[in-house]
């Protein structure tokens, strides 16, 4: 049986994507009739022979086409051979060969995500979502009980990071204050969410640096709320209950929940990269190169893959602006 991508760990079942590639590569490659015992490391499973040979297997799996979680798992073990082993270059365009023959196509939003997204058409939807935040710590710094107040806290920097720098939540959860948030100089107001290639689900680096105001509010929740959290040792930006990261189920609620009670709006981590593309192009309709750059995505056809027609509503009101204004001028002659 292939394990599976939640574990058992401290009393609850947790998530872990990456291991859970691995292990299923490694479990395809014996499928296949690799013998166990000699899969002792990661280079076994991005050699080109056994590369081809673990992709097969899913392939076959699927009726034989490609499909985007192998794609997924194939871009992991690549990123893997780039950034974490280093391999030569000669290896990395072998593997980047063998990945384009498995290209399903630009990907697209889904139906749900779509109407999910048509909330932030309304632009008071839009201001309650960005004004959260700052909202949230002024909450919670009225908050009695200091733990209590200190979690809201810990969801406002969460949802600022967010919305600024959208990134996916596993990377969001695992920040680490002295890694991953990095100043240009000792003096500089400016602060960067930084996360390496080898830690991103696409293996591209993420650099965002971050405006004052969310500065601000990031560096009154270190200093104000997140002692009551963590002891001095723990680095974790977002600390769970027993030291380390939180875990992705727990701060994936606290988010979802948090943004419905105070909004009323429905969300979830991932939505944000999709609502906050969302939002610039309505104020700066067909820019992709710029949401392409934010998100990360390597290939401008993603981005107009999934994003184009998100600021029809806001190009349908400019035109019927456009009309009326038009016809007011008109009548008043």
């Amino acid at each position: 049986m292939e394990p599976g991508p939640w574990y058992w760990s401290r009393g609850r079942w947790r998530w872990n994507g990456r291991e859970w590639q691995l292990r299923a590569f490694a479990t395809a490659l014996a499928l296949r009739g690799r013998d166990p015992a000699t899969i002792t490391g990661l280079n076994d499973l991005v050699e080109i022979d056994a590369y081809k040979q673990g992709l097969r297997f899913f392939i076959d799996r699927s009726g034989g086409k490609s499909t985007t979680a192998i794609v997924d798992l194939a871009g992991s073990l690549k990123a893997i051979a780039r950034h974490h082993l280093r391999l030569n270059q000669n290896h990395i365009d072998r593997l980047t060969t063998i990945n384009r023959r498995l290209s399903v196509g630009p990907r697209a939003l889904t139906e749900k995500n779509r109407g999910r997204l048509r909330q932030f058409d309304d632009p008071e939807n839009v201001a309650a979502l960005v004004g959260l935040p700052h909202k949230l710590i002024g909450i919670a710094s009225r908050k009695r009980n200091p733990r209590a107040g200190a979690l809201l806290a810990q969801i406002a920097a969460a949802i600022a990071i967010l919305t600024m720098a959208p990134i996916r939540l596993d990377n969001l959860r695992c920040l680490d204050i002295e890694q991953n948030l990095v100043r240009p100089s000792r003096r500089s107001k400016v602060l960067h969410v930084v996360v390496p290639a080898s830690d991103v689900k696409n293996g591209q680096p993420v650099d965002h640096p971050l405006p004052l105001p969310s500065v601000a509010l990031i560096e009154r929740y270190l200093k104000e709320f997140r002692p009551h959290l963590a002891s001095p040792s723990c680095t974790a930006f977002f600390p769970g209950r027993r030291g380390g990261p939180k875990g992705a189920n727990t701060l994936r609620g606290q988010i979802h929940q948090t943004i419905r009670s105070y909004t009323g709006l429905e969300m979830n981590p991932h939505l944000f990269r999709h609502a906050t593309a969302k939002i610039y192009l309505d104020g700066n309709p067909g820019a992709y190169e710029v949401v392409r750059r934010v998100l990360g995505h390597r290939s401008g056809d993603t981005t107009f893959a999934y994003y184009t027609g998100l600021e029809t509503a806001a190009a349908v009101r400019h035109f019927d602006d456009t009309i009326l204004k038009l016809g007011k001028s008109k009548s008043g002659r």
